[in-house]
């Protein structure tokens, strides 16, 4: 008897498992576990989930049961008992087809054609009705047979996320806006450093290009008449999990001598940084911290190097229990939408792969309010660093903040599109500094961790070893106290060599705005800064 409750439990499991397993697939890549923001109320919400979705598979299974025994009662001419039996394996293999077909979509490992032809109506029709009718018809035994081992299989897989998502890196949790002191009168002058890297800024797309002339960016064309451009500037990595912890640490010569595989893994293992590794956030003690960013999870990354770091995230977090519970649950309900009708509810699913189009949009809808309240209330002198998701495909916000539909957020008009937000947040975040009166004084960098990646046709670590590659060639400008005048630089520099302007700067300003002072005097000078 406990032998069949057993059994019967761990069925239910195995079928909710399988019903929720394109919403949460994804968690079991390390990278987007670690990007998903793993922690203890991610795992919460997937166990959560599938306990209620298995108990209610069992609650239904026993009321059709006690209803097929009252009606074996009272009847003779249809056995009610084995008509549910029958039910019971058309419905495993509905949810096992199912999923199978979603997962298909989810992972684009298909052609187009064949994930068209998956997802056509008489495919549908074929997989869920005809195909299960055809074999409870023909060899209805050996069906259930070969049903239940599959679902037996399973519920090992069941098993093994149970335990496994016990052990998988918990992320450390994201500080709030309360992290930050509460709201002051104007700063002043101050020697703080600002940096604000776009994701995937490519050069050659914003200068010099004629499908997109720079008037597109007027935010960005008035701060260069006052700033320095520098034309052949280089990102340390092709990826985001590799540039910028790069970047971050780089004045620890260490940084250098790890490889692209060796950092990516350590970053998506949470083991980065090793202890005493130095960071741009280590070349002050006075200084404080501030830290926002989408898709890495810097806190991880930084450790205790910051005072504080808030994710662009809406209300700074992903989701809360409850709501990644009933964005699971009623994905089960919004399955209708696969026959042709509407969905009854609108759900929110945080583990399903379309959750990345609803994290980018969330995201690239709260930057400007997010930069807006922090760079209002960061105290002076700070050390600031904000890594914003624009111009990176998809682009989900238009320039005037309006949602752009998923359909036209790939391309190159998309990509335009986000540029010209981008600028929106230069605009913005010029302003704001002029507003705390700490803009003529602070060193403000502009950059990007990579290029675009629609031109790649090799592994990303096979490209690493290069330097001067298109894919790393990015837009950097320095904004330098104190400068009078634009300029501009056709020298190779390297983001990873930014670090003794930035220490001279933090421990040392007279050095920096005694060099400005030079320069603006004197054009014939180099425009970057070099310490004696």
């Amino acid at each position: 008897m406990l032998k069949s409750i057993l059994h019967f439990c761990l069925l239910c499991f195995a079928c909710a498992y399988v019903a929720l397993l394109p919403q949460f697939y994804l968690v079991y890549e390390q990278g987007n576990r670690y990007t998903l923001g793993w922690s203890t109320d991610s795992r919460a919400t997937l166990l959560i989930a599938l306990a209620l979705l298995a108990t209610g598979y069992a609650v239904l299974y026993a009321g059709f049961r006690a209803l097929a025994a009252g009606l074996d009662k009272i009847q003779w001419k249809v056995d009610c008992a084995r008509l549910l039996e029958a039910l019971v394996v058309w419905f495993m293999t509905v949810l096992l087809l199912r999923s199978l077909m979603a997962l298909a979509h989810a992972t684009e490992v298909l052609p187009a054609f064949l994930l068209q032809g998956i997802d056509s109506p008489p495919m549908k029709i074929a997989c869920y009705v005809v195909l299960p009718a055809g074999l409870l018809l023909c060899c209805r035994k050996r069906y259930a047979q070969v049903t239940g081992s599959a679902y037996g299989l399973l519920g090992i897989l069941f098993v093994l996320l149970l335990l496994q998502s016990f052990w998988w890196d918990v992320n450390a949790p994201s500080d709030r806006l309360d992290a930050l002191p509460p709201e002051k009168e104007t700063p002043g002058p101050a020697n703080s450093l600002y940096i604000f890297l776009f994701d995937e800024w490519d050069y050659g797309a914003t200068f010099g290009n004629p499908e997109f002339p720079l008037e597109q960016m007027p935010h960005l064309r008035e701060l260069l008449q006052h700033a320095t451009l520098f034309r052949d500037a280089y990102s340390p990595g092709v990826e985001t999990t590799v540039s910028i912890p790069r970047f971050l640490f780089q004045p620890d010569e260490r940084t250098r001598r790890f490889s692209y595989s060796d950092l990516r893994s350590r970053v998506l293992g949470n083991t980065f940084p090793p202890a005493g590794l130095q960071s741009i956030f280590d070349l002050s003690d006075h200084h404080f911290k501030c830290v926002s960013g989408a898709y890495l999870h810097y806190p991880d990354i930084l450790d205790s190097r910051a005072d504080c770091c808030i994710p662009v995230y809406d209300s700074f977090s992903r989701y809360s229990v409850i709501d990644g519970v009933k964005g699971l649950l009623s994905s089960q309900i919004a399955f209708l939408e696969k026959f042709g009708g509407p969905a009854p509810i609108q759900y929110f699913n945080p583990f399903l792969s379309s959750g990345w189009i609803d994290l980018t949009q969330k995201t690239q809808m709260r930057m400007r309010p997010v930069l807006d309240e922090i760079l209002s209330r960061v105290p002076s002198p700070n050390i600031t660093f904000f890594h914003m998701l624009l111009p990176h495909p998809p682009t989900l916000v238009n320039r005037d903040g309006t949602l752009r539909p998923y359909a036209s957020c790939f391309g190159r008009e998309a990509y335009w599109e986000g540029l010209a937000a981008a600028d929106v947040l230069i605009g913005d975040f010029v302003r704001i500094l002029q507003e705390r009166g700490d803009y003529d004084s602070s060193l403000i960098a502009i950059l990007s961790d990579h290029g675009l990646k629609d031109k790649y046709d090799r592994p990303f670590g096979e490209i690493d070893p290069g330097i001067y590659i298109p894919e790393k060639h990015v837009p950097l400008i320095l904004k330098y106290p104190g400068q009078k005048r634009g300029g501009e630089s056709s020298d190779p520099i390297l983001l990873m060599d930014l670090h003794p302007l930035f220490r001279d700067f933090l421990a040392s300003p007279e050095k920096v705005t005694d060099w400005v002072s030079r320069w603006n005097a004197e054009p014939g000078l180099p425009a970057f800064y070099a310490p004696e």
